[in-house]
């Protein structure tokens, strides 16, 4: 009964200190795709949302507006297998208190805008996303599932 009560003592101030630590994760940024939406859009009137989770753990992501620097690196793969490079921002990511890693959900935006050719009434797109952070190392790359993009 002694043993029990002893162990239980000195197990559970352990477990409540580990708690309250902070997560490590490694430096290198790493992204998980999480949803796209909406599955299908009419171009040019309709936008696409991109959500995916993220961590650091250095905690250095995104630049201050004052910075001309694109952090996310995203390619448009068109069901012809041609692709198109672009390249947007993150704001300045900063991490609470005296924690340095960060983790998050980021939404991005696109417009359907110019993603049907002229001369088709549809095509399946899917994107490949890749950020950057301050010190130039870059996260692993995610691949949405194909969406339908029609006139």
């Amino acid at each position: 009964m002694r043993l029990k009560y002893f162990l239980f003592v000195c197990i559970l101030p352990c477990l409540a200190s580990n708690c309250n630590q902070t997560p490590i994760y490694p430096i290198t940024p790493a992204i998980v795709f999480l949803d796209i939406n909406p599955k299908s859009v009419r171009s040019p009137k309709d936008s696409i949302v991109i959500k995916f989770s993220f961590t650091d753990g250095d905690g250095n992501l995104g630049f201050a507006a004052s910075e001309n620097v694109n952090d996310v690196l995203y390619k448009i793969l068109r069901n012809n297998a041609t692709s198109v490079n672009f390249a947007a921002r993150l704001p300045l990511i900063a991490p609470i208190g005296n924690k340095k890693s960060l983790e998050g959900e980021i939404s991005l935006q696109f417009s359907s805008f110019g993603l049907v050719a002229p001369n088709i009434q549809g095509d399946s797109i899917a994107y490949q996303i890749t950020i950057m952070d301050r010190d130039s190392t870059l996260s692993n790359t995610i691949t949405t599932p194909k969406i339908w993009v029609y006139k």
